[in-house]
C-alpha cells in the first residue's frame, strides 16, 4: 500500500503523496501537491484503493466506476454554464483524474469544513459543553438538515443514488451558512444501475438491503419478488439513511436504540438488531423500545413541528419495511425549511425550541411556548410572528388552495408560513416557499424585512412581473403602495403581495406581524 513520500502518477504527471488525511476499508486518502498551468502547485487529495481482496474483474469495475464518475463530473459542470444551475461539484467531491500506476483517483481537497460527526458528540466538560452548544445550536442543526436534503434532492434529479450516506462521508462548512460537502462519493450509482449488494455504513443502512432469502436456490414466488425489489439502491434507501442523520442531529440519539438495544441486559446482537431496523422506531405509539434519559427525545415535540413528525414516522413505522410510503427529500427540506424560520430562543436560560401557538377562545393567537429547559421550564411568549396567509380576492383563499368544490366549507384564511422577526435582524422572505438554504432562485428572493422600535422596514428585492405590494392600514386609512422600500408600523398595519406567484397559482398574499 502507498505511503508518505511515494509517487502517483495521473494525466502522464508525477506527483509525490502528501500527509494522509483519513481511510477506512476501502483505502487511504493523502494530500497531494498538483502542478499547475502557470508553472505553480496547488493541493489536492488523492484516494488510494486498497484492491488486496479484489479479483481482476472487481478492480476493473472499479477503475469504470470511476472514470463514469470523472464523467458525471464533467457533465454537471457543463450543463451548469447552459442552465444557470448548480453544478454537483458545488456540494460533491467527485473524482477528477483516475491514477495511472494504481487504483484511485485525484480530487480537490476540501478546507474551512469540518466532519458532521463533531455535531453528534457533545462534550464531557461542562464549559467545553456550553461552547460546543453556542456553536451546534438548534438553528445551526436545522440549516444543515435543510441542506441535506436539498442536495440530496439534486443528486436525484440528475440520475444518481449517494448510496453510502453517513456522518462520516458530509463535510460543513464552519461559516455561517453551513453549506454541506459530500466526500467519499466513489460509490455514487445511477438509477438505471443500482449496486445490487449491501452498500453503506452500519446504523444507516436502509433495512431492505439486507434481506436474503432463507433457501436461495429455492424461491417462492413471494421470496422472488422481494429479491427483484431489494439489494438494489434507490432514491428511498438514500432518503432512508438522511433521515437516521436529521434524527441524530436533532436527539442525539439512533431513532431504533431504545432501551431494547442499550439498556440493561442488552447484548451486541440488540443493537445490531436496532442499526438494521428490526427494532420499533423509538417515537412509536406504544412501543417497549422507547427511549430513557434523554431530553431531546422526550421534547421532541418541542423542537419539531407536527409536520416533520409525521415525516419521520412515515419513514421508519410506515417506510421501514415499505419503501414506497417513505417521504421524499423535497418533502423533508421543504418542512425542515419552514421551521427553521420559528426557533427562538427562551428570553430566560437561551435554550432553543420551536415557538408555538393556538387561538384561544376569542380566536386570537396565543403562545403554547414552554422552555425545555428541565431547570427553567418558564412560558416563552412576546415573540414577534409574521404570518403569510392566502388571502385571493378574485376568488376566495378557500377556492384559491382547495378549488372550488371549497365553496360550501367554512375555512379559515390559509396560512402558507410562519416566520419568528427578531427584532434589529433583516429576515428574507421567499416566494414560492419559505427557505433558508442554497439553490433557491434570485426571483424566489421577493424582498426584506428588518424590525425594530416598534417599526418595520420592508423593501423589495425582486419586483415580479404583474405584482405589487401595498401597506394596508388597519385603522382605514388608504393603501400605500411600495416601490422599493416603505416603513410602518407593525401590529398596526399589514402587507398585501398582489398577484404573487406560488405553488398554489397567482394569488393574493396577506403578511400579519403580531407579537405574540
Amino acid at each position: 500500500m502507498k505511503k508518505t513520500g511515494d509517487t502517483i502518477r495521473f494525466k502522464g504527471m508525477a506527483c509525490t503523496l502528501g500527509q494522509p488525511l483519513g481511510g477506512g476499508g476501502e483505502g487511504t486518502v493523502f494530500e497531494v501537491l498538483i502542478p499547475t498551468r502557470a508553472g505553480k502547485t496547488a493541493k489536492g487529495a488523492v484516494k488510494i484503493i486498497d484492491t488486496k481482496k479484489k479479483t481482476p474483474s472487481e478492480v476493473a469495475l472499479i477503475r469504470r466506476q470511476i472514470n463514469d464518475l470523472i464523467d458525471v463530473r464533467n457533465r454537471s459542470k457543463e450543463k451548469a454554464k447552459t442552465s444557470n444551475s448548480v453544478s454537483l461539484t458545488e456540494f460533491m467531491v467527485l473524482p477528477q483524474a483516475i491514477l495511472e500506476d494504481d487504483v484511485g483517483y485525484v480530487m480537490s481537497l476540501v478546507q474551512g469544513s469540518e466532519p458532521l460527526a463533531k455535531y453528534l458528540t457533545i462534550p464531557k466538560d461542562p464549559k467545553e459543553q456550553e461552547e460546543w452548544q453556542q456553536k451546534y445550536d438548534l438553528h445551526r442543526r436545522y440549516r444543515v438538515i435543510a441542506y441535506l436534503f436539498e442536495r440530496l434532492e439534486k443528486i436525484h434529479i440528475e440520475g444518481l443514488i449517494f448510496s453510502d450516506l453517513s456522518p462520516n462521508n458530509i463535510l460543513v462548512s464552519q461559516k455561517a451558512d453551513s453549506s454541506l460537502k459530500f466526500i467519499d462519493t466513489d460509490n455514487l450509482r445511477t438509477k438505471s444501475n443500482p449496486f445490487t449488494s449491501i452498500l453503506g455504513t452500519p446504523g444507516f443502512i436502509a433495512p431492505e438491503l439486507y434481506f436474503e432469502p432463507k433457501r436461495p436456490d429455492v424461491l417462492t414466488i413471494e421470496e422472488a419478488k422481494r429479491v427483484s425489489e431489494v439489494h438494489c439502491l434507490s432514491e428511498e434507501s438514500d432518503v432512508y439513511s438522511a433521515a437516521i442523520i436529521a434524527f441524530e442531529l436533532l436527539t442525539f440519539n439512533h431513532p431504533f436504540k431504545g432501551i431494547k438495544a442499550v439498556g440493561e441486559d442488552t447484548t451486541p446482537e440488540d443493537e445490531i438488531d436496532a442499526e438494521t431496523g428490526k427494532l420499533d422506531y423509538i417515537l412509536k405509539p406504544g412501543t417497549d423500545n422507547f427511549c430513557e434519559g434523554n431530553i431531546f427525545v422526550d421534547k421532541f415535540s418541542s423542537i419539531t413541528t407536527p409536520e416533520i413528525r409525521s415525516l419521520f414516522a412515515r419513514t421508519f413505522i410506515e417506510g421501514k419495511s415499505n419503501p414506497l410510503r417513505r417521504p421524499t427529500a423535497s418533502e423533508f427540506k421543504n418542512e425542515f425549511q419552514r421551521a427553521s424560520r420559528l426557533i427562538v430562543k427562551c428570553p430566560h436560560c437561551g435554550e432553543e425550541s420551536i415557538y408555538s401557538t393556538s387561538l384561544d377562545a376569542s380566536g386570537k393567537q396565543r403562545s403554547d411556548s414552554i422552555c425545555i429547559n428541565p431547570e427553567c421550564g418558564q412560558s416563552i411568549n412576546g415573540q414577534l410572528l409574521f404570518t403569510i396567509y392566502a388571502c385571493g380576492f378574485e376568488k376566495s383563499a378557500e377556492e384559491v388552495i382547495l378549488g372550488p368544490e371549497a365553496a360550501n366549507h367554512q375555512i379559515s384564511p390559509t396560512i402558507l408560513s410562519r416566520i419568528i422577526l427578531r427584532e434589529h435582524e433583516e429576515q428574507i422572505i421567499y416566494f414560492p416557499d419559505i427557505g433558508i438554504s442554497g439553490d433557491l432562485k434570485k426571483v424566489d428572493r421577493f424582498c426584506r424585512l428588518l424590525v425594530s422600535d416598534g417599526k418595520a422596514v420592508i423593501e423589495i428585492l425582486h419586483q415580479l412581473e404583474g405584482s405589487t405590494i401595498q401597506i394596508v392600514s388597519r385603522r382605514g386609512k388608504a393603501p400605500v403602495p411600495v416601490a422599493s422600500q416603505a416603513e410602518f408600523p407593525y401590529e398596526n398595519d399589514y402587507i398585501l403581495f398582489h398577484s404573487i406567484r406560488t405553488k398554489y397559482g397567482t394569488i393574493t398574499i396577506k403578511g400579519e406581524i403580531e407579537r405574540i
